[in-house]
């Protein structure tokens, strides 16, 4: 799943342009349904009934792990990302952070 404050419109030619469309099974925009982001997981848990556990939150700003925590995820399943929008280690509260795309599936890979 992939999970965006921002809108679809904006969303979707970024992801295909990337090649990886396919690489989620649905796109969750909070712009376009005018929900909170923490809300909009709440909603996959709920609709696919997973828990916080079963899946790992990635973002690039603190507003994300916010975001995260409010949904429920613990800490070891919340990657953070220090490239794209610029994230404020000072602002979160855990320490799992991705330098590189790459140390995204060695972190994933650690929670399992």
């Amino acid at each position: 799943f992939l999970v965006s404050a921002a809108m679809s419109a904006e969303i979707l030619p970024r992801i295909k342009d990337l090649g990886l469309i396919d690489v989620f099974e649905k796109l969750y925009c909070g712009w376009d349904q005018k929900i909170k982001k923490s809300d909009l997981m709440k909603s996959i848990f709920y609709e696919y009934n997973y828990t916080p556990d079963e899946l790992v939150a990635i973002g690039d700003r603190a507003i994300d792990y916010d975001a995260a925590k409010t949904a429920g995820f613990p800490d070891k399943n919340i990657i953070m990302v220090n490239y794209g929008w610029g994230l404020d280690k000072s602002m979160i509260g855990q320490s799992r952070i991705a330098e590189t795309p790459q140390d995204i599936s060695k972190l994933v890979a650690e929670i399992a």
